[in-house]
């Protein structure tokens, strides 16, 4: 998905093996995330930031020059949905970027089908341990 629906012209590209993606994320471990990548296409470049970061003007302009260093003209800057919701607002993104920035939807899945039984375990620790009454009817 587009970090910036409003400064793309084209429609968003699909991960085949022609694109090229420069990976940049402040995310624990890029690992899981570039196995899934290298499944659609092996040109793959990354940047990796500590957990949280908060992406400064220095570092956007790296991101900037290691985007030109990629000669292609299919390719994108790829970010999780996490890092995109810091970018977004991000003052010192230079406008030549936003067309190139697209996000990697989060989505949660639960294994074994354990998603009830989750949220079973959170609803009895609400109850059990609130503090202002009447947020939750049993």
């Amino acid at each position: 998905q587009p970090v910036f629906p409003s400064s793309v012209a084209e429609e968003t590209p699909l991960l085949k093996k022609e694109l090229n993606i420069l990976l940049v994320t402040g995310i624990v471990s890029q690992r899981y995330l570039l196995d899934y990548l290298t499944k659609f296409t092996k040109k793959i470049q990354s940047i990796e930031y500590p957990d949280h970061h908060y992406f400064t003007a220095l570092d956007l302009e790296h991101i900037s020059k290691e985007f030109d260093i990629i000669h292609q003209k299919q390719k994108i800057i790829l970010v999780t949905e996490k890092d995109a919701a810091r970018l977004i607002n991000n003052p010192a993104i230079p406008e030549s970027l936003q067309a190139h920035l697209y996000y990697i939807p989060l989505t949660v899945s639960f294994l074994f089908g354990q998603e009830t039984m989750f949220n079973t375990q959170i609803l009895d620790y609400v109850r059990k341990n609130k503090t202002n009454h009447g947020i939750l009817k049993k």
